[in-house]
């Protein structure tokens, strides 16, 4: 893990955001890699209308976004905690 935390807690809620250039190339890359995923699976998986249509892109988004987390959280400064503020 690099010395310096990619990501740090929100002021207010739950969850955390980019706080360096990793954080923020992570982040991007996770916006591209996960809408770029779900228009790739739509054009090559051309079938008529059936629940596959959604599952299918809708399995992308959550393996992408459970790795996306997961590096995030082990960069992450703090703990994953309700905030209100005042720390």
């Amino acid at each position: 893990m690099a010395s310096r935390a990619w990501f740090g807690p929100k002021q207010f809620g739950i969850g955390y955001g980019p706080r360096s250039w990793q954080g923020w190339l992570l982040t991007a890359a996770y916006a591209l890699v996960a809408v770029g995923g779900i228009v790739a699976i739509q054009a090559l998986f051309d079938a008529p209308p059936s629940p596959w249509k959604l599952v299918i892109p809708l399995s992308w988004l959550l393996a992408v976004t459970g790795l996306y987390s997961w590096i995030a959280d082990r960069h992450t400064e703090g703990d994953l905690r309700w905030r209100w503020g005042r720390d």
